[in-house]
This record gives C-alpha cells, structure tokens and sequence, in this order.
C-alpha cells in the first residue's frame, strides 16, 4: 500500500517499537503489528500540555524566519534589494524598518521619506504599508511610531 519495500517498513517498525508506540507479535512468518493507543494519548497529552508545549518551543530559534527575510531581502548595506511581495516578509521587512523611528515622537512626510530613502526608493509604497500594518500611524501630515509592532531579528 505505501510502495515501500518491506525492509524499510521493519526498520521503520522496529523503531517504533523500540519506542514503545507499537507491540509486535510473530504470527507464522510474519510480524503483526499493534499500535498502543494508551501510549500514543498519553504522549500526546504530555507534548500538548502548557508546560509541554512551552518546553518544546524553548529550544526554537523564533528569530530565524525574520533574520532569514531580512538576509534574503536586504543588501550588505541595508538596501532593500527588492520589497517583497509576500506579505508575511514585507511585514519583516517593515518592521525592521520603523526600528529607526523613536517612540512618542512626531515626524513630517519629509522626515520619514528620508529614514525611507536609506532603504528603498519608492518611500510612498513603504509609508503607506506602514500605515496599513499600523507600524505607522497618521495625522495632519504627521506621522508616528505606532508600539505594538513587535520584534525583529537583528543582522548581527
């Protein structure tokens, strides 16, 4: 059924097996295999607890998608190469960006073009998205660094 040869199933059982997730018994020539259900509930019920899961996650490096983006998307100078398309890496992208900006502090279109230039020519494209991801917020021609963007990966 699964187009395997019937070795690499036995090496694959025996694994299985030696991790206790299935019981084997001879049957003529054969191996009959039992999946053990209260192994598998209670393994799961183990992983997907909170302190399971939180257990789990330390070992993850949560910053390599961001620094991955940013190595892809970024010049050794700091340039964008290119704005991506996808969202989820523009939003990277982005908020590496409004890192530069202070919080609490006002800025004219001028001001912000300028931060902008440094990264990619098309500064309205980048404004607007900023806008639009609320990174940026926008009043009477000024602008601000909207806090709740969240962290980034750095370069280095």
């Amino acid at each position: 059924m699964l187009g395997l040869h019937p070795a690499t199933i036995s090496h694959h059982m025996s694994r299985l097996r030696a991790a206790g997730l299935v019981e084997a018994r001879a049957e003529s020539y054969y191996s009959v295999y039992k999946l053990r259900l209260d192994v598998i509930h209670a393994l799961a019920k183990q992983l997907f607890s909170t302190t399971g899961l939180a257990s789990v996650a330390s070992g993850l490096d949560t910053d390599a998608y961001d620094k991955k983006v940013l190595n892809d998307f970024t010049a050794a100078s700091g340039r964008l190469k290119t704005i991506p398309a996808q969202r989820k890496k523009r939003s990277v992208i982005l908020r590496h960006i409004v890192r530069e900006l202070k919080g609490g502090q006002k800025y004219s279109e001028r001001q912000i073009n300028n931060v902008l230039k440094r990264y990619h020519q098309d500064t309205a494209l980048l404004r607007r998205e900023m806008v639009e991801e609320k990174l940026l917020a926008r009043d009477g021609g000024q602008y601000w660094r909207v806090d709740s963007a969240g962290p980034v990966a750095d370069l280095g």
